[in-house]
């Protein structure tokens, strides 16, 4: 479940009895907070949105393309000296890795698409919005850069990889 699941279960109408039965808020302060937590979500989520974007537009779009260049750059040379077949894995690694470009790159225009839409929504709607949309393709551009993290070589990735995190302990 998520916040947005969550946030409706506040002011469900035994919940906000309980309550104020026990003078913890009033019914104005109950749906008070459950709009200031909705709109504290929603602008969690734009942030997140927001920073995914950058990173992409910024750092993992131009990582991927820089070593695709590298790698166009050995299957020439490698099928200029060696002949047609000799680059055929660097071939295979450079095709992934521009799918997946193109992959993400078409889940940015999504994200970027739904982060405007957003932001005429309010209250549950834009939280369900937020969940149901934003974090979905959030999650989908995570598989994908996931990917790229693990073929794009280390020396074009600009972020600590999975590795580094998990194995670098000072």
């Amino acid at each position: 479940k998520t916040t947005a699941d969550a946030l409706p279960c506040f002011v469900k109408e035994e919940n906000r009895q309980l309550f104020e039965k026990y003078g913890v808020f009033t019914e104005a302060e109950i749906f008070s907070r459950y709009q200031i937590m909705l709109e504290s979500y929603a602008t969690t989520v734009d942030i997140e949105a927001l920073t995914i974007i950058d990173m992409v537009k910024r750092n993992i779009l131009p990582a991927a393309e820089a070593y695709q260049n590298e790698l166009c750059d050995i299957v020439l040379k490698k099928r200029e000296i060696l002949g047609e077949s000799s680059a055929d894995t660097e071939k295979a690694v450079l095709e992934k890795i521009s799918s997946l470009s193109k992959n993400l790159t078409g889940l940015l225009g999504d994200l970027e698409k739904k982060v405007a839409y957003s932001k005429g929504l309010a209250g549950l709607p834009q939280a369900i919005y937020c969940k149901e949309e934003i974090l979905t393709t959030m999650s989908e551009m995570r598989e994908v850069i996931d990917s790229l993290e693990t073929i794009v070589d280390a020396a074009f990735w600009r972020f600590p990889t999975y590795n580094d995190l998990l194995y670098s302990v000072n």
